[in-house]
């Protein structure tokens, strides 16, 4: 702590710089005390930074846990910045701070309601900055409300704003959750070309959110293109076709103690095609040795192509049925 009040407790700028980077960092007890301090040099009279440090330590309490806290917290921000008649300090760090608690109590319909209302000030008395981490925060209610279409259109209108003012947090989520569009909407390979793009994102800017998307995209197997993906779609409806139950795309094997994934399955089914009296199968089209022996060890009985799959089905399953 005391290295960032030597840094950052000059003023409530520095002290708000550096709340923001002990919050990229996830050190909130840290932060809090910081904010807390400075709050208590500022006085309780009206003004930009306080009601600035406000919404940042509600933003913080909010993230912590303390759900009531941060909310009493960023109503006094919201309503002191109104009363100081500043729409731009309403629209950028106050109402910002104000989306996480929307976010955190999963109110969709709020969060939406706040996120139209925050742009609209920040298209009128904001900076593009602004208008770019607003939309990045966004995109989760979004892809939550499954409004598609408007996470797609709002990456094209945000990116380049993005890319332009050095925002990486925003333009990685952005791909981050244009990629669970892709996945919800079946375009699993896509998604996965966005996670691994995504994580370089995030490697390479030094931030600790790579582990939201480095099982899934890092862990060995996976589908590899459209092409193999569409096959995979025909073979699982071949399959539902001669009434067996239906497998799954994208199939990831955990390890049982630590809940991490250590591969992922083309096509799987981890009860067997006959829920009890067959073994767990999967189609694994094109995988290295290493998905092999991960679901090898799982038991998985797995076939490398269709053909073999097929074959399988109809002599060892399809036969035992009718017998």
């Amino acid at each position: 702590m005391r290295v960032y009040e030597r840094k950052y407790c000059y003023g409530t700028s520095r002290a708000r710089t550096g709340g923001f980077q002990l919050a990229w960092q996830n050190r909130l007890s840290e932060g809090t005390q910081l904010l807390e301090k400075t709050l208590t040099r500022v006085g309780d009279e009206p003004s930009r930074a306080r009601a600035r440090l406000l919404a940042l330590l509600g933003h913080y309490r909010t993230n912590s846990g303390f759900l009531e806290e941060g909310d009493v917290l960023e109503r006094e921000a919201i309503e002191m910045a109104k009363a100081l008649d500043d729409p731009h300090l309403l629209g950028s760090e106050v109402m910002f701070s104000r989306l996480y608690y929307f976010q955190h109590i999963f109110d969709v319909r709020a969060y939406l309601d706040a996120i139209d209302e925050t742009t609209a000030l920040q298209k009128v008395h904001g900076s593009p900055s602004d208008l770019s981490m607003t939309v990045g925060n966004a995109i989760v209610a979004l892809v939550c409300a499954g409004q598609f279409e408007r996470v797609r259109s709002l990456h094209a209108e945000v990116m380049p704003l993005s890319t332009a003012y050095g925002d990486v947090g925003t333009a990685a989520q952005l791909e981050l959750f244009d990629s669970f569009v892709d996945t919800a909407t079946g375009h699993f390979s896509r998604a996965r070309k966005r996670q691994k793009k995504v994580i370089s994102m995030f490697s390479e800017a030094g931030m600790p959110w790579t582990s939201t998307v480095i099982a899934t995209a890092a862990a060995p197997g996976g589908i590899a293109d459209e092409e193999e993906e569409e096959l995979l779609i025909e073979t699982n409806i071949w399959v539902t076709d001669q009434g067996l139950p239906e497998g799954e795309l994208l199939y990831e094997v955990t390890n049982p103690n630590t809940g991490e994934v250590i591969a992922l399955l083309d096509l799987a089914w981890p009860e067997g095609l006959q829920t009890g009296y067959s073994d767990p199968v999967a189609l694994t089209v094109d995988e290295d040795v290493d998905t092999l022996e991960i679901a090898s060890s799982q038991g998985f009985r797995c076939f490398a192509d269709v053909e073999a799959f097929r074959a399988y089905v109809n002599q060892e399953i399809l036969a035992l049925e009718i017998a």
